[in-house]
């Protein structure tokens, strides 16, 4: 079936949290959460959005059952996504699943050219 993007908001009150850290915890926890192999988990991308906070982008297998359990463990907001510091999900190019509100200082830091419709 191929291969699904997934990307992960990451937040941290912490400014040395580093990409690495956050990468190799979310790879263990997916592995832990939803089963998916290791060697089946791929980061294609960062990107830095604020001081606290930056997106992880991974390719992940696009199967029907994990997908869902992803989108159920985001919705539901299990412990393993806030243990990663995972603010929000984002499937595809499915809506933005939010796991906690963005603050007013976070939604300033966006730039209005960078907001797709």
């Amino acid at each position: 079936p191929g291969m699904e993007i997934a990307s992960f908001g990451i937040g941290s009150q912490r400014t040395d949290h580093s990409v690495k850290d956050a990468k190799d915890k979310l790879v263990i926890s997916m592995n832990a959460g939803l089963g998916i192999d290791p060697s089946e988990i791929r980061l294609v991308g960062t990107e830095d959005v604020s001081d606290n906070w930056f997106n992880l982008t991974f390719e992940i297998p696009n199967k029907k059952v994990l997908l869902d359990k992803l989108r159920w463990a985001a919705i539901y907001k299990e412990s393993w996504l806030s243990l990663c510091g995972v603010k929000s999900v984002t499937i595809g190019n499915e809506s933005q699943i939010l796991l906690q509100p963005v603050t007013r200082s976070l939604s300033l830091t966006i730039q209005a050219g960078e907001l797709s419709i």
